[in-house]
C-alpha cells in the first residue's frame, strides 16, 4: 500500500458564539458515595440501556454505581487481589451474553472478571501468564479477523482460538505510548496508531498496519508532524467519507487533523491540516449536535474545548465552544447520553492544584436529533479464501455487527435491547459497507447489523443473512525426513471431491498457500522448508473458489536447536509420545540427534520441573 503525506496549514477559527453555546455546566452530584480523586469508567454493565459507573479507588477498592430511575445504586465489589490500576483493565463482552466483562491482571496472570448480569463477577482464567517483572497495558479486541477477542499486553499479542490463547511470535515495538486502535487501511483488520517515547517535547505518531495472524508491519507509517502529544491521539471520520482520520494536539497547543484519502485514492494518503489552537492532554470524538459530523472534545488545559465540525467535501473546518476549567490532571472524560434524551453529554472529572477536584457534567441542550438512522440493506456473504460481508453504505453511518454460529452467540452486539451502546468508546464499529472475516471455524453463521449514527443512535437490525463454512480436513500430521523436508498427511470426511490447499507460516510472517494437491490425494511433500524457522502448517479443502475451515495446525522446527516457551510443540494426540512435550516454564533446548529417543527429567529450579524428550527428526 502506498502511503503519502502532505502538510498544509489551514487555520479555521470562528468564534463559538456564532453558533451558540450548546452545553450547560453543572456539578455532577448524582452519587451518594464517591471519591473526588478516582476516575469513572462508564459502561452499561447490566444491559438496561443506561450507562453505569465503575469507580476504582486504589488497588482493589471498587464501587459499581448502577443507573436506574434517575439515580444510582452503589455496590462494593470484591475482586480479590486483581490489579485494577489505570491501563491494566479493559471492557468487552467475552462470551456473548450481552453484558460487559472486565479483562485485568491478577498476580502473574491475565484474567477475565465475567459479569453475570446482576449476580456479580466471577474469575475466568485466560491461561495467559507473564514473569513477575513484566506486564504491560491491556487491549482486548479482535486482531486477526475471526471475531474472537484477542489480548495485547504491553508488547505481546495473544490470539484466541479453540477456547484458548496462543502467543504470537511477533513482538510489538518498545515504548509505544497511548495505543489507539481502528482499521486505518480498510482491510478489515484493526491497526495501531501510537506515539513513541514521549518527552516534554512530544513524540512522533506511527501507524502499525495489521498483516493478520498477530503480526504488524514493522515498517510503520509515521505522521508528517512531530512533537505531538500521544495522549490526544483520537480517531474519527472527519468528512464522512468512510475512512479513518486522525486528530492530535502538538506541544505548541496547535490542533491537527491528518486527513486520510483512502476513500478517494485507494491508498492511505494523509494530509495534515492545522485547524486552530487548543490546549489539552485528552480528546474524544462524537457528534454532539446531531448533524452527522463527528466533533471533538479536548480537555487538560485552561479550558474544556468543544470543536464543532463544519467540514465539507471541499475542506476541513471547525468552530469552537470553550468552558473555563483549569486542569492539571484529567481523571476521566466521557461522551455519554446520561439523561437518555438522545444526544451526547460530557462528563469531566478533573483535578487542579489551585482549585482542587471537580466532578462536572456538561449537559447538551441542542435541538432534538430527529429520526433514527435507516436500517441497512442489501446484505450479502461470499465464502472464498476468506468470508466477505457487504451491505449498502449510508454516508456518515457506523455499523454494529452481530453474529451467531450454529444458533449460538459468536460475536455479540455492542448495543442493548434498547438499541443503546453498551460502551461509550472502544466498540470498533465498521465505518464502511464491507468486512472481511478470516480463519472462521466450521459452522453455519447467521449475521445481521444495525446502523449507528455518530451521536450513538441506532437503527433497527436488518434481517439475518446466512453463510456456511464447511468442515475442513482433520488429523494433520507431519513427518520430517530432514530439517528442510516435511511430509504432511491428513484425513477428510467431507462431501464432494475437493482439492487440498496447503498453507505454511514462518515465525516472521503470516500464512501463505505453498501448494495444492488433487482430489483424493491426502499427503503433501514440502521439500523446501525455510531453514532455522518455527514453521506452522494447516490444510483446507477447496471446491472451485470456496475454501473450507482449516485443519488443525502442526508445527515443525527446521533448526538443530529449539526454544520451548510454555507451550506444546506438537499438540496433537495423533503424534507418538516421543513427539510431544509437556508444558514448561523455562527456556530449554532439544537436540535433533541421530541417537534413539530418550526421555529424561530435569529440575530447573526449586519450583519447576519439566519433562523433556530428545527427538529424532524422522519421528516428528
Amino acid at each position: 500500500m502506498r502511503t503519502t503525506f502532505i502538510v498544509t496549514i489551514f487555520t479555521a477559527f470562528i468564534a463559538g458564539a456564532a453558533y451558540g453555546q450548546i452545553f450547560e455546566r453543572t456539578d455532577f452530584n448524582e452519587l451518594t458515595v464517591t471519591d473526588p480523586g478516582t476516575p469513572y469508567q462508564w459502561a452499561d454493565f447490566n444491559s438496561d440501556g443506561r450507562m453505569d459507573i465503575l469507580e476504582i479507588q486504589g488497588y482493589n477498592n471498587v464501587r459499581l454505581h448502577t443507573a436506574g430511575g434517575g439515580s444510582f445504586t452503589t455496590n462494593y465489589l470484591d475482586f480479590g487481589n486483581a490489579y485494577l490500576e489505570q491501563g491494566y483493565y479493559v471492557f468487552n463482552d467475552h462470551n456473548g451474553d450481552g453484558d460487559i466483562d472486565i479483562l485485568t491482571i491478577k498476580e502473574n496472570a491475565v484474567i477475565i472478571l465475567d459479569n453475570d448480569l446482576g449476580n456479580g463477577f466471577t474469575v475466568f482464567q485466560t491461561g495467559v501468564t507473564f514473569p513477575s517483572y513484566y506486564s504491560g497495558k491491556l487491549l482486548w479486541v479482535d486482531l486477526n479477523g475471526d471475531l474472537m477477542l484477542d489480548i495485547v499486553m504491553g508488547q505481546k499479542i495473544y490470539l484466541k482460538g479453540n477456547g484458548s490463547y496462543k502467543e504470537s511470535t511477533y513482538i510489538l515495538p518498545d515504548l509505544l505510548s497511548n495505543k489507539v486502535l481502528d482499521d486505518m487501511n480498510g482491510d478489515g483488520l484493526i491497526d495501531i496508531v501510537a506515539g513513541g517515547y514521549e518527552s516534554s517535547g512530544g513524540t512522533d505518531v506511527s501507524i502499525l498496519l495489521n498483516k493478520g495472524e498477530g503480526h504488524f508491519d514493522v515498517n510503520s507509517v509515521i505522521l508528517p508532524t512531530v512533537n505531538l502529544r500521544s495522549s490526544t491521539i483520537t480517531l474519527l471520520d472527519v468528512d464522512r467519507d468512510a475512512d479513518i482520520d486522525i486528530f492530535a494536539v502538538d506541544q505548541y497547543d496547535r490542533s491537527w487533523i491528518f486527513k486520510n484519502s483512502l476513500a478517494q485514492t485507494g491508498s492511505m494518503v494523509f494530509t495534515g491540516h492545522q485547524i486552530q489552537s487548543t490546549s489539552g492532554t485528552r480528546a474524544l470524538a462524537g457528534d454532539i449536535n446531531s448533524d452527522g459530523l463527528q466533533d471533538l472534545v479536548v480537555a487538560g488545559g485552561p479550558n474544556l474545548t468543544i470543536l464543532k465540525n463544519t467540514s465539507t467535501v471541499s475542506g476541513i473546518s471547525f468552530t469552537s465552544e470553550t468552558h473555563e476549567q483549569v486542569t492539571d490532571a484529567v481523571l476521566s472524560l466521557a461522551l455519554i447520553d446520561i439523561d437518555l434524551d438522545n444526544d451526547l453529554d460530557i462528563h469531566f472529572k478533573t483535578y487542579s492544584y489551585y482549585n482542587g477536584p471537580a466532578n462536572l457534567l456538561f449537559k447538551n441542550t441542542s435541538a432534538s436529533p430527529g429520526a433514527l438512522p435507516t436500517t441497512p440493506s442489501n446484505l450479502a456473504s461470499v465464502v472464498s479464501t476468506n468470508v466477505s460481508l457487504s451491505w449498502t453504505h449510508m454516508t456518515g453511518m457506523l455499523y454494529n455487527l452481530e453474529v451467531k454460529q450454529n444458533g449460538l452467540a459468536y460475536k455479540p452486539s455492542y448495543t442493548s435491547a434498547s438499541g443503546r451502546l453498551l460502551l461509550p468508546a472502544g466498540n470498533f464499529l465498521r465505518k464502511n459497507g464491507s468486512l472481511t472475516l478470516r480463519e472462521l471455524p466450521a459452522g453455519t453463521y447467521q449475521w445481521r447489523l444495525q446502523a449507528i449514527s455518530p451521536s450513538g443512535r441506532s437503527s433497527a437490525f436488518t434481517p439475518v443473512n446466512v453463510f456456511t463454512v464447511a468442515e475442513g480436513p482433520s488429523v494433520l500430521t507431519a513427518q520430517a525426513s530432514a530439517l528442510d523436508k516435511v511430509r504432511l498427511c491428513w484425513s477428510y470426511g467431507g462431501p464432494g471431491n475437493p482439492s487440498f490447499a496447503v498453507f505454511r507460516k514462518v515465525s516472521s510472517g503470516i500464512s501463505a498457500e505453498i501448494g495444492r494437491v488433487a482430489a483424493g490425494v491426502l499427503c503433501f511433500e514440502d521439500n523446501n522448508v525455510p531453514s532455522n524457522e518455527r514453521v506452522e502448517y494447516y490444510v483446507t479443502a477447496v471446491a472451485g473458489t470456496t475454501y473450507t475451515a482449516p485443519s488443525n495446525t502442526i508445527i515443525h522446527h527446521s533448526s538443530m536447536f529449539v526454544d520451548v516457551r510454555s507451550a506444546s510443540l506438537i499438540p496433537t494426540s495423533s503424534q507418538p509420545d516421543a513427539c510431544r512435550l509437556t508444558t514448561i516454564w523455562t527456556v530449554i533446548t532439544i537436540s535433533n540427534s541421530s541417537d534413539e529417543s530418550e526421555a529424561f527429567t530435569t529440575t530447573f529450579n526449586s519450583r519447576t520441573t519439566a519433562q523433556v524428550y530428545s527427538v529424532h527428526p524422522a519421528q516428528c
